[in-house]
């Protein structure tokens, strides 16, 4: 009997202890979002309103300036969102041209440069980061805080 013990050892050796299986996942391909158009625009807005709360937080608590700043500062940006929409739609209406508008040829290149407008390109309708601290600051001012921008600076 001590033989087939021996041969069923060697048989079963590899089946003792724990087995694993490793079952292959699935890989998620990785889809990177690029926003583009008015989808773009509204993250950059809302990230934007963001770092303006976060400014006006450490603005409150930090230089011990009166809560109403943040209400003030709101109002302010609110006012700036009307002004960037109406300066969009504006934007958008002159691109467009249809078909049925037809542009005289007879007009000189400088009577053309005199009656066109310039709109103005899409990085100056968008605010800027600097602009929040001068929202801030214009919150200051309207809540005639004593404080100057050397102040905000340090």
């Amino acid at each position: 009997m001590s033989i087939q013990e021996t041969q069923e050892d060697e048989e079963d050796l590899g089946t003792q202890g724990r087995k694993k299986t490793r079952h292959k996942r699935e890989r998620e391909e990785k889809v990177s979002q690029i926003y583009r158009g008015p989808e773009a625009l509204k993250l950059y807005l809302q990230s934007y309103q963001l770092i303006l709360w976060k400014q006006c937080y450490a603005l409150i608590h930090s230089m011990h300036l009166p809560a109403e700043l943040e209400v003030v500062v709101k109002d302010l940006w609110s006012l700036r969102l009307r002004l960037l929409q109406t300066r969009l739609d504006t934007s958008i209406d002159e691109g467009t041209m249809f078909s049925s508008q037809v542009t005289s040829e007879v007009d000189t290149d400088d009577q053309q440069s005199e009656g066109r407008k310039e709109r103005p390109s899409r990085s100056k309708i968008i605010p800027s980061l600097i602009e929040s601290l001068g929202l801030c600051y214009i919150g200051m001012i309207l809540l005639k805080l004593p404080i100057s921008m050397g102040d905000l600076h340090r």
